[in-house]
């Protein structure tokens, strides 16, 4: 917005010489009051420093026929019509005024001086981060970013801020020269520059594709508003036609623990796959042919529905269409760090604010220090109603699509860990929310890797070898180095990897080597369950959900019909390759070269699933139904990528064991564990950014109702596990 007046014009005299400059007498800055600091102009700016008008919030631009062209200039920035939070720089023409301590212009001022912008992030460049004061007068061009809320531009005789900067990888602070001048200390602030309220994805979509950080971290934000503020705080959604434009904001406790609490927004604005980046969109998939190029494979079109009640709860429709190329979260949800059991607090309450610092721990965002205001306590009402807006929540589910699994008949390294790729936006829209993840495996060994005793296991990653990828150490530096017999251990458990380490890395010493194979077992870390409670499950492979399998990833798997003649698969396995069956009929099957299967080839029964490693020179697999072919009978074959998460039951399920004997001499105890690992779970449970662990992401239920089982063959669910319906 521009203010011509006679602050501009002294403004433009000064540059053009119609003063002479004057140094300042000793007794001026004794003089100096203040700065009246004018806006002339604001503009969003991309990469290439290209300057395109600074948008404003949807419910504004529909108002005035869709353009920002159209949005009178007085009224951008205003209550009526907020700016809406930049995804990339903002740059900001300003002029000053010195004033006197009478509140008068003072002429006889002449330095440079500080800019800031509250809230907000300064550019690095000095340029855009100071002012240069000519007889009083200054003009200058200020650019930042991460502006949210109500902001306000001072202009300060300080020294210059810190520039960031980056020294040997590290990020470092550099003082400005300030030549030994004193300072007055003067301040001036431009009228409030009010831009879009912040909500829970303004907190948690990050600046580029990247989730290992929230842009605002180090920023104290507050979330909703009571009515006795003001006007309660509304969606404005980047589409009007998102059913949750214009609706209340409607936070919900999703969860507590000792350490804090969960919160969601139930009427949070859709998420398309994509991400603001220097002002422009960074696609994640290319737009020409819908086809992955960070492989993360976009989603498809998908209805949400929730039970009727909710509509009047929240102003949604019950059925809620998502069309493709849309988040599965709407990076709607936070943890709440307390320090302590929210007292007074219980999941299902609503709350109107959350206020807090954001803070980054693990790469999972959370609000410190909070302070929150109730807007209705469920523990008042019937005890049949306590969960009524729990089940307003939607909880998506966490498959090999979101963890960022490769749609395509092929394999990479990073299958067998989900969401490894930190460019992976489909776990990070869930971060925090309440996810469901069906039909995962526990663990049926633990590996003690800690080598050196001190409680914990080093990270390893994957990297270039040769003409491949291979896991090792972190260390790109020495891409020739093997692992330690510490991470080759911890490779090979979590992802079925054979590693060689190899140890000590002294001078003039002999290097012993150490092969790691667990065969091919679900593995988990022994040291990082003991201190942390967590441990490896494997998520369900590809294939029908009519058999408890993953069906997102449609390339992954192939269907046959069950006939009188053999079906043979036409997917291309390689030896080493793991198959996962599964058929809605008996039939006797065949692992070969095509041959049918005959008189003494292994049976599986009907609806059960076979896991199966491929073996050089028996690639193909074939099938035949025992007995009459029922109607519609089919089996699916699928490529397992066997692909892990972490789950965390310690707090939910203190009962649940899976370190467990099978063949321990307490009868009891080993048939409670043949059955545990027998057995596939589903869960429901908070998700964790968890950046140091392999797994990254991990999986916490809040009691044993969020999780079921369905039994393994003959057998019972484990206790105190309930079987799934």
């Amino acid at each position: 917005m521009r203010s011509y007046g006679w602050t501009l014009a002294l403004a433009l005299a000064v540059v053009a010489g119609g003063f002479e400059t004057r140094q300042a007498t000793p007794d001026v800055f004794h003089k100096v009051g203040s700065f009246k600091v004018t806006i002339e102009g604001l503009w969003s700016v991309n990469a290439a420093g290209e300057r395109a008008p600074l948008s404003v919030v949807s419910s504004c631009l529909e108002a005035h026929g869709g353009s920002i062209d159209d949005v009178p200039q007085d009224i951008r920035g205003t209550d009526v019509c907020r700016y809406a939070i930049p995804g990339g720089s903002v740059e900001i023409e300003l002029s000053a005024i010195t004033l006197d301590r009478m509140g008068q212009p003072l002429n006889d001022f002449n330095r440079e001086v500080s800019l800031r912008i509250v809230p907000g992030d300064l550019d690095t460049s000095p340029t855009f981060r100071t002012m240069t004061i000519a007889n009083g007068v200054g003009t200058a061009v200020l650019r930042a970013s991460h502006l949210f809320g109500t902001t306000h531009v001072w202009v300060e005789d300080v020294a210059p801020a810190v520039t960031p900067g980056v020294e040997g990888g590290e990020v470092v602070g550099r003082d400005e020269p300030d030549a030994g001048m004193d300072r007055t200390l003067a301040t001036g602030v431009s009228r409030p520059l009010l831009f879009q309220e912040p909500t829970l994805a303004t907190v948690q979509v990050p600046d580029g594709a990247d989730n290992r950080s929230s842009p605002l971290t180090g920023r104290f934000v507050t979330i909703g508003r009571a009515p006795e503020g003001g006007e309660i705080i509304r969606q404005n959604c980047e589409d009007p036609s998102d059913p949750a434009h214009g609706l209340p904001m409607t936070l919900v406790v999703t969860g507590a623990d000792n350490s804090g609490f969960y919160v969601t927004d139930l009427t949070a604005c859709r998420a398309p796959e994509h991400v603001r980046f220097n002002g422009l969109k960074y696609e994640l998939y290319s737009p020409l042919n819908g086809q992955s190029t960070n492989g993360i494979t976009p989603e498809p079109a998908r209805t949400v529905t929730l039970p009727p009640a909710c509509q009047a709860r929240t102003g949604l429709p019950s059925t809620r269409v998502y069309g493709e190329h849309v988040n599965p979260g709407t990076f709607g949800s936070i943890y709440v760090y307390n320090y302590n059991y929210p007292e007074g607090l219980y999941p299902g309450d609503l709350l109107w604010t959350i206020a807090g610092s954001v803070q980054e721990f693990t790469s999972s965002t959370q609000l410190t220090f909070p302070s929150w205001t109730v807007r209705q306590s469920t523990r008042i009402l019937p005890v049949e109603r306590w969960n009524e807006n729990l089940e307003c929540v939607p909880v998506p589910d966490l498959n090999l699509r979101t963890c960022g699994v490769e749609n395509a008949n092929s394999t990479w390294i990073t299958d067998v860990i989900c969401g490894q790729n930190t460019r992976n936006l489909k776990l990070e829209s869930m971060e925090s929310a309440l996810v469901r993840v069906r039909g995962i495996r526990l663990p049926t060994h633990f590996e003690h890797c800690d080598t050196n005793g001190d409680n914990s296991v080093v990270n390893f990653c994957d990297s270039s070898s040769g003409g491949g990828r291979i896991w090792t150490h972190c260390d790109f530096d020495h891409p020739t180095l093997k692992p330690d017999f510490e991470r080759a251990c911890y490779i090979a458990c979590h992802t079925m990897q054979p590693t060689v380490g190899e140890e000590p890395f002294l001078e003039n010493v002999p290097r012993q080597s150490r092969t790691y194979d667990f065969n091919g077992a679900v593995c988990t870390e022994k040291s990082t369950y003991d201190g942390f409670g967590q441990f490896v499950v494997e998520m369900a492979g590809p294939g029908t959900a009519e058999g408890g399998l993953d069906p997102s990833l449609t390339e992954r798997y192939e269907s046959l019909t069950l006939g009188s003649t053999p079906a043979v698969n036409a997917r291309v396995f390689r030896a080493g390759q793991d198959a996962v069956v599964w058929c809605s009929q008996e039939v006797r099957y065949r692992f070969g070269t095509g041959q049918a299967p005959a008189e003494g080839d292994a049976v599986l029964p009907a609806r059960q699933i076979l896991h199966h490693r491929m073996a050089a020179g028996a690639l193909t697999f074939s099938v035949l139904p025992t007995g009459e072919v029922q109607p519609g009978a089919y089996c699916t074959i699928g490529q397992n990528p066997r692909t892990r998460i972490n789950l965390i039951t310690r707090e939910a399920v203190p009962d649940l064991e899976p370190n467990c004997d099978p063949n321990s001499a307490d009868a009891d105890a080993a048939a409670q564990c043949r059955a545990l690992r027998a057995a596939t779970f589903d869960v429901v449970g908070h998700l964790r950014h968890i950046q140091p662990a392999r797994p990254r992401w991990a999986i916490i239920p809040r009691d044993a109702d969020d999780l079921c089982c369905n039994p393994g063959p003959g057998l019972e669910c484990p206790r105190p596990i309930k079987t799934c319906q």
